[in-house]
Protein backbone atom coordinates (compact mmCIF):
# COMPACT_ATOMS: atom_id res chain seq x y z
CA UNK A 1 0.00 0.00 0.00
CA UNK A 2 1.50 3.73 -0.38
CA UNK A 3 2.40 5.70 2.06
CA UNK A 4 0.82 8.69 3.06
CA UNK A 5 4.11 10.63 1.20
CA UNK A 6 4.07 8.38 -1.92
CA UNK A 7 -0.10 9.20 -1.61
CA UNK A 8 0.59 13.10 -1.18
CA UNK A 9 3.70 13.33 -4.13
CA UNK A 10 0.94 11.12 -6.92
CA UNK A 11 -1.52 13.46 -5.94
CA UNK A 12 0.53 16.58 -6.52
CA UNK A 13 1.89 14.74 -10.05
CA UNK A 14 -1.87 14.58 -10.82
CA UNK A 15 -2.81 17.94 -9.65
CA UNK A 16 -0.10 19.46 -11.72
CA UNK A 17 -0.72 18.02 -15.07
CA UNK A 18 -4.55 19.09 -14.25
CA UNK A 19 -3.65 22.81 -13.76
CA UNK A 20 -1.21 22.03 -17.10
CA UNK A 21 -4.39 20.87 -19.14
CA UNK A 22 -6.72 24.22 -17.58
CA UNK A 23 -3.92 26.40 -18.46
CA UNK A 24 -3.74 25.08 -22.07
CA UNK A 25 -7.62 25.80 -22.13
CA UNK A 26 -6.97 29.76 -21.77
CA UNK A 27 -3.60 29.92 -22.87
CA UNK A 28 -1.78 30.49 -19.95
CA UNK A 29 0.83 28.46 -18.12
CA UNK A 30 -0.89 27.80 -14.78
CA UNK A 31 1.51 24.95 -13.97
CA UNK A 32 5.02 27.36 -14.11
CA UNK A 33 2.92 29.87 -12.36
CA UNK A 34 2.00 26.97 -9.32
CA UNK A 35 6.22 25.50 -9.92
CA UNK A 36 7.21 29.14 -9.77
CA UNK A 37 5.67 30.32 -6.02
CA UNK A 38 6.19 27.28 -4.30
CA UNK A 39 9.99 27.64 -5.12
CA UNK A 40 9.87 31.27 -4.00
CA UNK A 41 7.74 30.39 -0.98
CA UNK A 42 4.98 32.83 -2.17
CA UNK A 43 1.35 31.81 -2.19
CA UNK A 44 0.61 29.02 -4.85
CA UNK A 45 -3.40 30.01 -5.29
CA UNK A 46 -2.86 33.66 -5.57
CA UNK A 47 -0.63 33.18 -8.27
CA UNK A 48 -2.29 30.56 -10.33
CA UNK A 49 -5.55 32.57 -9.38
CA UNK A 50 -3.92 35.80 -10.83
CA UNK A 51 -3.28 34.06 -14.33
CA UNK A 52 -6.21 31.75 -14.51
CA UNK A 53 -9.92 34.36 -14.05
CA UNK A 54 -8.31 37.65 -16.53
CA UNK A 55 -7.67 34.47 -19.12
CA UNK A 56 -11.45 32.94 -18.31
CA UNK A 57 -13.28 36.50 -18.57
CA UNK A 58 -11.45 37.06 -22.25
CA UNK A 59 -12.46 33.64 -23.32
CA UNK A 60 -16.13 34.15 -22.22
CA UNK A 61 -16.38 37.46 -23.72
CA UNK A 62 -15.03 36.22 -27.25
CA UNK A 63 -16.91 32.85 -27.26
CA UNK A 64 -20.79 31.49 -27.81
CA UNK A 65 -23.57 32.49 -25.22
CA UNK A 66 -24.76 28.79 -26.73
CA UNK A 67 -28.28 27.74 -25.85
CA UNK A 68 -28.87 29.92 -23.14
CA UNK A 69 -27.51 33.65 -23.38
CA UNK A 70 -28.86 34.37 -20.12
CA UNK A 71 -26.88 31.87 -18.21
CA UNK A 72 -23.81 33.07 -20.12
CA UNK A 73 -24.10 36.34 -19.32
CA UNK A 74 -24.71 34.89 -15.68
CA UNK A 75 -21.58 32.95 -15.72
CA UNK A 76 -19.39 36.45 -17.21
CA UNK A 77 -20.12 38.14 -14.33
CA UNK A 78 -20.05 35.51 -11.74
CA UNK A 79 -16.39 35.60 -13.00
CA UNK A 80 -15.68 39.58 -13.57
CA UNK A 81 -17.08 39.47 -9.43
CA UNK A 82 -14.44 36.95 -8.72
CA UNK A 83 -11.42 38.01 -9.97
CA UNK A 84 -11.52 41.14 -7.70
CA UNK A 85 -12.14 39.12 -4.61
CA UNK A 86 -10.60 36.65 -2.36
CA UNK A 87 -13.28 33.83 -2.53
CA UNK A 88 -13.87 32.19 -5.45
CA UNK A 89 -17.02 30.57 -6.24
CA UNK A 90 -17.48 26.71 -6.39
CA UNK A 91 -20.36 24.91 -8.13
CA UNK A 92 -22.00 22.36 -6.54
CA UNK A 93 -21.08 18.64 -7.53
CA UNK A 94 -23.49 16.26 -8.12
CA UNK A 95 -23.64 12.85 -6.70
CA UNK A 96 -26.02 9.58 -6.96
CA UNK A 97 -28.15 9.71 -3.36
CA UNK A 98 -27.76 6.02 -3.42
CA UNK A 99 -23.94 5.79 -3.25
CA UNK A 100 -23.96 8.62 -0.45
CA UNK A 101 -23.52 5.81 2.38
CA UNK A 102 -20.39 4.97 0.19
CA UNK A 103 -19.01 8.66 0.80
CA UNK A 104 -19.91 8.48 4.36
CA UNK A 105 -17.83 5.42 5.07
CA UNK A 106 -15.00 7.07 3.63
CA UNK A 107 -11.83 7.38 5.88
CA UNK A 108 -8.24 7.93 5.87
CA UNK A 109 -6.76 8.32 2.54
CA UNK A 110 -9.78 7.59 0.52
CA UNK A 111 -10.93 10.50 2.07
CA UNK A 112 -8.34 12.61 -0.32
CA UNK A 113 -8.55 10.30 -3.23
CA UNK A 114 -12.18 11.24 -3.65
CA UNK A 115 -10.79 15.35 -3.93
CA UNK A 116 -8.38 14.19 -6.36
CA UNK A 117 -11.13 11.93 -8.39
CA UNK A 118 -13.58 15.21 -8.79
CA UNK A 119 -10.44 17.02 -9.95
CA UNK A 120 -9.58 14.47 -12.47
CA UNK A 121 -13.09 13.31 -13.59
CA UNK A 122 -13.75 17.36 -14.17
CA UNK A 123 -10.46 17.70 -16.17
CA UNK A 124 -12.21 15.58 -19.18
CA UNK A 125 -13.30 19.04 -20.71
CA UNK A 126 -9.66 20.59 -20.18
CA UNK A 127 -7.34 17.88 -20.82
CA UNK A 128 -9.58 16.47 -23.78
CA UNK A 129 -11.65 19.56 -25.25
CA UNK A 130 -14.27 16.99 -24.87
CA UNK A 131 -18.05 18.69 -25.67
CA UNK A 132 -20.82 18.82 -22.90
CA UNK A 133 -22.14 15.87 -24.97
CA UNK A 134 -19.20 13.93 -24.67
CA UNK A 135 -18.44 14.42 -21.60
CA UNK A 136 -22.13 13.31 -20.59
CA UNK A 137 -21.53 10.00 -22.93
CA UNK A 138 -17.71 9.23 -21.17
CA UNK A 139 -19.52 9.28 -17.72
CA UNK A 140 -22.33 7.27 -18.59
CA UNK A 141 -20.81 4.96 -20.59
CA UNK A 142 -18.21 4.63 -18.30
CA UNK A 143 -20.93 3.78 -15.31
CA UNK A 144 -19.32 6.87 -13.48
CA UNK A 145 -22.33 7.60 -11.81
CA UNK A 146 -21.98 6.84 -8.11
CA UNK A 147 -17.94 7.07 -9.19
CA UNK A 148 -17.73 10.18 -10.73
CA UNK A 149 -19.25 13.37 -10.58
CA UNK A 150 -21.10 16.01 -12.62
CA UNK A 151 -21.08 19.78 -12.21
CA UNK A 152 -24.88 20.96 -10.88
CA UNK A 153 -26.23 23.86 -12.80
CA UNK A 154 -30.03 24.11 -12.31
CA UNK A 155 -32.02 23.40 -15.25
CA UNK A 156 -35.24 21.07 -13.48
CA UNK A 157 -35.88 18.51 -16.10
CA UNK A 158 -37.24 14.90 -15.41
CA UNK A 159 -38.50 13.79 -18.54
CA UNK A 160 -35.14 13.34 -20.07
CA UNK A 161 -33.01 10.58 -20.44
CA UNK A 162 -29.66 10.49 -18.62
CA UNK A 163 -27.44 11.09 -20.68
CA UNK A 164 -29.27 13.69 -22.45
CA UNK A 165 -30.12 15.32 -18.68
CA UNK A 166 -26.24 15.06 -17.98
CA UNK A 167 -25.67 17.43 -21.49
CA UNK A 168 -28.03 19.83 -20.41
CA UNK A 169 -27.05 19.88 -16.89
CA UNK A 170 -23.28 20.33 -18.11
CA UNK A 171 -23.83 22.16 -21.81
CA UNK A 172 -26.66 24.62 -21.26
CA UNK A 173 -24.33 26.54 -20.57
CA UNK A 174 -22.21 26.53 -23.98
CA UNK A 175 -18.85 24.34 -24.13
CA UNK A 176 -17.02 27.77 -22.96
CA UNK A 177 -19.71 27.94 -19.81
CA UNK A 178 -18.90 24.33 -18.80
CA UNK A 179 -15.33 24.08 -18.91
CA UNK A 180 -15.09 27.65 -17.29
CA UNK A 181 -16.79 26.40 -14.41
CA UNK A 182 -14.94 22.91 -14.07
CA UNK A 183 -11.71 24.53 -14.65
CA UNK A 184 -12.23 26.51 -11.35
CA UNK A 185 -13.11 23.65 -9.63
CA UNK A 186 -9.90 21.29 -11.15
CA UNK A 187 -8.24 24.22 -10.08
CA UNK A 188 -8.79 24.97 -6.66
CA UNK A 189 -8.65 21.01 -5.98
CA UNK A 190 -5.55 21.10 -7.65
CA UNK A 191 -4.27 24.29 -5.79
CA UNK A 192 -5.52 22.02 -2.37
CA UNK A 193 -3.74 19.13 -3.50
CA UNK A 194 -0.11 20.39 -3.93
CA UNK A 195 -0.25 23.18 -1.23
CA UNK A 196 1.28 21.89 1.81
CA UNK A 197 0.63 24.93 3.97
CA UNK A 198 -2.11 24.30 6.67
CA UNK A 199 -4.82 23.93 4.15
CA UNK A 200 -8.70 22.66 4.79
CA UNK A 201 -10.47 21.55 1.51
CA UNK A 202 -14.23 20.64 2.74
CA UNK A 203 -17.02 18.82 0.75
CA UNK A 204 -20.50 19.10 2.72
CA UNK A 205 -23.41 16.44 1.12
CA UNK A 206 -26.80 17.37 1.33
CA UNK A 207 -28.84 14.59 1.60
CA UNK A 208 -31.56 16.23 2.35
CA UNK A 209 -35.18 17.34 0.67
CA UNK A 210 -34.33 20.63 1.02
CA UNK A 211 -32.28 23.83 -0.35
CA UNK A 212 -29.54 24.57 2.05
CA UNK A 213 -27.96 28.36 2.83
CA UNK A 214 -25.54 29.79 4.76
CA UNK A 215 -26.53 33.38 6.02
CA UNK A 216 -23.98 36.27 6.05
CA UNK A 217 -21.22 33.96 4.05
CA UNK A 218 -19.71 36.78 1.94
CA UNK A 219 -19.25 39.06 5.21
CA UNK A 220 -18.22 36.17 7.17
CA UNK A 221 -15.24 35.39 4.39
CA UNK A 222 -14.21 38.82 4.93
CA UNK A 223 -14.87 40.14 8.00
CA UNK A 224 -14.40 36.66 10.08
CA UNK A 225 -16.92 37.16 12.10
CA UNK A 226 -20.51 37.12 11.04
CA UNK A 227 -23.67 34.66 11.30
CA UNK A 228 -23.19 31.41 9.12
CA UNK A 229 -19.40 31.49 8.75
CA UNK A 230 -16.74 32.26 11.52
CA UNK A 231 -12.83 32.12 10.65
CA UNK A 232 -11.01 31.61 13.71
CA UNK A 233 -7.74 31.19 11.65
CA UNK A 234 -6.53 31.09 8.14
CA UNK A 235 -8.79 33.01 4.97
CA UNK A 236 -11.68 31.30 3.26
CA UNK A 237 -10.79 31.18 -0.31
CA UNK A 238 -13.21 29.11 -2.48
CA UNK A 239 -16.90 28.61 -0.74
CA UNK A 240 -20.00 26.99 -2.80
CA UNK A 241 -23.06 28.15 -4.50
CA UNK A 242 -25.65 26.00 -6.60
CA UNK A 243 -26.65 28.21 -9.61
CA UNK A 244 -24.73 31.29 -10.74
CA UNK A 245 -27.44 32.96 -12.05
CA UNK A 246 -29.14 33.47 -8.63
CA UNK A 247 -25.85 35.13 -7.11
CA UNK A 248 -27.14 38.05 -4.71
CA UNK A 249 -30.82 37.25 -4.76
CA UNK A 250 -33.08 36.13 -2.47
CA UNK A 251 -32.82 32.89 -3.68
CA UNK A 252 -29.39 32.30 -3.84
CA UNK A 253 -28.77 28.78 -2.07
CA UNK A 254 -25.21 27.10 -0.86
CA UNK A 255 -26.34 23.50 -1.84
CA UNK A 256 -28.94 22.42 -4.08
CA UNK A 257 -31.80 20.04 -2.64
CA UNK A 258 -32.35 16.34 -4.62
CA UNK A 259 -32.73 16.21 -8.29
CA UNK A 260 -34.93 13.15 -9.55
CA UNK A 261 -33.48 12.37 -13.31
CA UNK A 262 -34.89 9.69 -15.15
CA UNK A 263 -31.99 7.20 -15.70
CA UNK A 264 -33.02 4.67 -18.67
CA UNK A 265 -36.87 4.87 -17.59
CA UNK A 266 -35.89 4.75 -13.85
CA UNK A 267 -36.72 7.86 -11.80
CA UNK A 268 -32.96 8.38 -9.62
CA UNK A 269 -32.53 10.74 -7.09
CA UNK A 270 -28.88 13.05 -7.01
CA UNK A 271 -28.14 14.93 -3.92
CA UNK A 272 -25.47 17.49 -4.74
CA UNK A 273 -22.23 18.79 -2.59
CA UNK A 274 -20.74 21.95 -1.87
CA UNK A 275 -16.70 22.48 -1.65
CA UNK A 276 -15.12 25.28 0.43
CA UNK A 277 -11.69 25.45 0.62
CA UNK A 278 -9.74 27.76 3.61
CA UNK A 279 -5.70 28.32 3.79
CA UNK A 280 -3.66 29.35 6.06
CA UNK A 281 -2.43 33.69 5.41
CA UNK A 282 0.26 34.32 4.13
CA UNK A 283 2.97 34.58 6.80
CA UNK A 284 0.74 33.87 9.61
CA UNK A 285 1.97 31.30 12.31
CA UNK A 286 -1.58 29.74 12.57
CA UNK A 287 -3.18 27.33 9.60
CA UNK A 288 -6.70 27.46 9.13
CA UNK A 289 -9.44 26.58 11.01
CA UNK A 290 -13.61 27.69 11.77
CA UNK A 291 -17.13 26.96 11.72
CA UNK A 292 -20.32 27.39 9.75
CA UNK A 293 -23.47 27.16 10.23
CA UNK A 294 -25.72 25.33 7.38
CA UNK A 295 -29.40 26.12 7.37
CA UNK A 296 -32.57 25.04 5.20
CA UNK A 297 -34.07 27.55 3.28
CA UNK A 298 -37.82 26.81 3.54
CA UNK A 299 -37.46 24.17 6.43
CA UNK A 300 -38.64 25.27 9.80
CA UNK A 301 -38.55 21.66 11.11
CA UNK A 302 -34.95 21.00 9.61
CA UNK A 303 -32.00 20.96 12.19
CA UNK A 304 -29.15 23.45 11.63
CA UNK A 305 -25.64 22.02 10.62
CA UNK A 306 -22.94 22.89 12.58
CA UNK A 307 -19.65 22.22 11.11
CA UNK A 308 -16.02 23.05 12.71
CA UNK A 309 -13.00 22.19 11.00
CA UNK A 310 -9.08 22.92 11.64
CA UNK A 311 -5.70 22.10 10.03
CA UNK A 312 -2.98 23.80 12.37
CA UNK A 313 0.41 23.83 12.54
CA UNK A 314 0.60 22.05 15.62
CA UNK A 315 -1.80 20.06 16.91
CA UNK A 316 -3.85 17.35 14.39
CA UNK A 317 -6.24 18.01 12.01
CA UNK A 318 -9.99 17.74 12.85
CA UNK A 319 -13.47 18.07 12.64
CA UNK A 320 -16.70 17.85 14.38
CA UNK A 321 -20.56 18.29 13.66
CA UNK A 322 -23.83 18.98 15.85
CA UNK A 323 -27.22 19.32 14.55
CA UNK A 324 -29.01 22.30 16.52
CA UNK A 325 -32.85 24.25 16.05
CA UNK A 326 -31.33 27.11 17.75
CA UNK A 327 -30.03 30.63 16.44
CA UNK A 328 -26.55 30.54 17.14
CA UNK A 329 -23.37 31.99 15.28
CA UNK A 330 -21.11 30.00 13.42
CA UNK A 331 -18.76 31.81 16.47
CA UNK A 332 -20.77 30.26 19.33
CA UNK A 333 -20.53 26.94 17.57
CA UNK A 334 -17.06 27.23 17.13
CA UNK A 335 -15.98 28.01 20.85
CA UNK A 336 -18.63 25.27 21.44
CA UNK A 337 -16.75 22.42 18.87
CA UNK A 338 -13.01 23.49 19.35
CA UNK A 339 -12.26 21.26 21.70
CA UNK A 340 -14.27 18.12 20.42
CA UNK A 341 -12.56 18.14 16.85
CA UNK A 342 -11.83 14.45 15.73
CA UNK A 343 -11.20 12.70 12.96
CA UNK A 344 -14.46 11.66 12.56
CA UNK A 345 -17.81 13.15 14.51
CA UNK A 346 -21.58 12.85 14.80
CA UNK A 347 -24.77 14.11 15.67
CA UNK A 348 -28.37 13.29 15.86
CA UNK A 349 -31.50 15.17 15.83
CA UNK A 350 -35.22 13.60 15.40
CA UNK A 351 -35.23 12.35 11.65
CA UNK A 352 -32.14 13.97 10.91
CA UNK A 353 -28.10 12.95 11.18
CA UNK A 354 -24.85 14.25 10.02
CA UNK A 355 -21.05 12.95 10.17
CA UNK A 356 -17.95 14.20 9.25
CA UNK A 357 -15.01 12.17 8.99
CA UNK A 358 -11.20 13.88 8.28
CA UNK A 359 -8.44 12.23 6.11
CA UNK A 360 -5.92 12.13 8.88
CA UNK A 361 -4.79 13.77 12.07
CA UNK A 362 -1.62 15.02 9.90
CA UNK A 363 0.11 15.87 6.76
CA UNK A 364 -0.78 18.67 3.77
CA UNK A 365 -4.37 17.30 2.94
CA UNK A 366 -6.70 17.71 5.41
CA UNK A 367 -9.99 17.53 3.83
CA UNK A 368 -12.79 16.46 5.30
CA UNK A 369 -16.71 14.61 3.96
CA UNK A 370 -19.21 15.71 5.68
CA UNK A 371 -22.97 14.64 5.41
CA UNK A 372 -26.82 15.91 6.27
CA UNK A 373 -29.38 13.43 5.80
CA UNK A 374 -32.93 13.50 6.89
CA UNK A 375 -36.33 14.78 5.20
CA UNK A 376 -38.97 16.62 6.26
CA UNK A 377 -41.75 13.57 5.96
CA UNK A 378 -40.35 11.88 8.58
CA UNK A 379 -39.49 14.48 10.87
Amino acid sequence: MLNDLNRASIHASNARECLDSVGKRFGVDLASAADRAKANDDDVGSAVRALLYPAIIRSLETSDPGEDPEAHQAIKAAFAEASKQSVKILVNVSWQQSEVASLQAKTGSDVAEFVSGIMSTLNLSQAKGLTPAEIAATIVGAGLFGLGPVIYYAVKDTSTTILARVAAGIGKLGVSGWASIAGVVVVELAIFLITTNASFMGLVVNNTDSDITVKDWRKGVEDKNHHGVYINHGKMTGFMVADLKNLHSDDEVQIAGPQTMDVNGVPTEFVYMGLFYAEKRAAALFGAEGALIFKAKNNKSMPHLALAYSSPYSGSNGAAVALTSDDHSAEHWWKKLKDSLALQSSASSGAYSASVTVNSASGPEACCIAVLTGNSSSA
